[in-house]
């Protein structure tokens, strides 16, 4: 477990480092969301192929240790160059290195811990993680202005070195192993690449399995949306997407939003600081508010929650400069990263108590493919509004998508019937 807390810390202050340095090297809003597209896109067939050899071989050790020395070198190379089209390169093989790693996580506490403690040990690997994005965030905070911001990518290699060292000092490989597709779906859901805490989100996630993933279930998918059948779990699969199109389309942006406005590092860093400490307070309250919150109710606050606060920082990038902008957003961010902790949590709460008996992996991979690709148009879309129209109606637009999310999830709530939270389905 100690292992994801160094690398996390390396992916939390690369989200915010990477628009940061591709600013000072005079690249632009177009060419962040790109990056962070890229590296999203390159991470759903890299899950496939780490997945597939992970069941293959077995050796839990040596692809975590691999998965980290991968990163550490792909975060010492992007250091050495200033070209944008070799930091293309270079986030295409982060995502490669880093899709090892996730799955492992969670087969690890599965295979060394009882199954009647996994929900525990899977929690405590979350919080550890998310200790690691609080470093990461931190770090950029007090970084001294006099050194350049590249120089955070040699952190964020020497960090994840530091969990190749913890893996092989700590971890060990089980007597018995499971396979990828054998994995029950995240307890804290699956996201890559954004400014807050998103993009380091690979690693502290547990991963829901995507091993299977089959092209046939999304067209399937697809035509019950246009066909207008799309019942129950289906609605729940768009749901997610739309969800996560729409916070794409806000965070891809975000730092590159604050910059041009004049606020300096440490302050986008420390707001960085703030959107995890409000995620970690939010998945504590998880269970209180699961319990208390009958039906779909928590998913579609959480969606609601999220879209507030993207609305509300809309208006502020048109109305407010200054101090005040400053913590409006400090504010309003760190209440979306709660509004995306409680949806993650009870998203995947609420797909693995509709799961049926047969497929379920196939059925997880669809619906993490369906997230990933989410990520991906949320990132073309932010960059495209922001650089030709503006960044206040990339926000209004995002809070926009976040409702189509609310729509589809209401939809759900008419034919898929829970009692006593999303934990207890019939």
């Amino acid at each position: 477990m100690w292992a994801t807390f160094p690398i996390n810390a390396a992916f939390t202050c690369f989200s915010v480092a990477l628009p940061l340095y591709v600013l000072s090297i005079k690249g632009n809003v177009l060419d962040i969301t790109n990056l962070f597209a890229v590296y999203n896109l390159v991470s759903i067939p890299a899950f496939v192929i780490w997945g597939a050899a992970i069941d293959r071989m077995r050796r839990r050790r040596f692809f975590y240790g691999l998965s980290f020395a991968g990163c550490g070198l792909v975060f010492a190379a992007m250091f050495l160059t200033a070209s944008i089209p070799v930091l293309f390169l270079m986030v295409s093989l982060l995502g490669v290195s880093i899709a090892a790693s996730g799955p492992i996580s969670a087969l690890l506490t599965m295979e060394l811990i009882e199954k009647k403690h996994w929900y525990t040990a899977l929690g405590r690997l979350y919080f550890i993680a998310t200790g690691g994005s609080a470093l990461g965030s931190l770090v950029g905070v007090v970084w001294p202005g006099s050194i350049p911001v590249g120089y955070l990518l040699l952190f964020c290699s020497f960090t994840s070195i530091a969990s190749l060292v913890v893996t092989y000092a700590v971890v060990r490989d089980p007597p018995m192993t499971l396979e990828v597709a054998s994995l029950p779906p995240a307890r804290s859901g699956r996201s890559v690449g954004s400014p807050s805490s998103i993009s380091s989100r690979l690693l502290l996630v547990v991963t829901v399995p995507i091993r299977s993933f089959s092209r046939d279930g999304v067209k399937r998918a697809y035509k019950g949306f246009r066909s207008g059948l799309m019942e129950g779990r289906n609605l729940l699969f768009f749901s997610g997407f739309f969800y996560m199109t729409g916070y794409a389309v806000l965070n891809m942006s975000y730092v590159a939003f604050l910059s041009g406005r004049g606020v300096s590092n440490p302050v986008i860093f420390g707001i960085a600081f703030s959107n995890v400490i409000f995620q970690l307070g939010a998945f504590a309250l998880v269970s209180y508010l699961a319990a208390r919150l009958s039906g779909l109710k928590l998913g579609l606050y959480s969606i609601l929650l999220t879209a507030f606060t993207f609305g509300v920082m809309g208006v502020a990038a048109v109305s407010l400069t200054g101090p005040s902008l400053v913590i409006t957003n400090l504010l309003f961010f760190s209440l979306s990263g709660a509004g995306f902790a409680l949806w993650t949590a009870w998203t995947s709460l609420a797909l693995f108590s509709n799961l049926e008996s047969q497929g379920q992996a196939g059925v997880l991979g669809s619906y993490n493919a369906l997230i990933g690709l989410g990520t991906v148009l949320g990132s073309v879309v932010s960059g495209v509004i922001s650089f030709y129209v503006g960044y206040s109606v990339t926000f209004l637009a995002s809070s926009g998508v976040l409702l189509v999310s609310t729509e589809l999830l209401r939809r759900a709530s008419r034919i898929m019937r829970f009692v006593g939270g999303p934990g207890q389905a019939q």
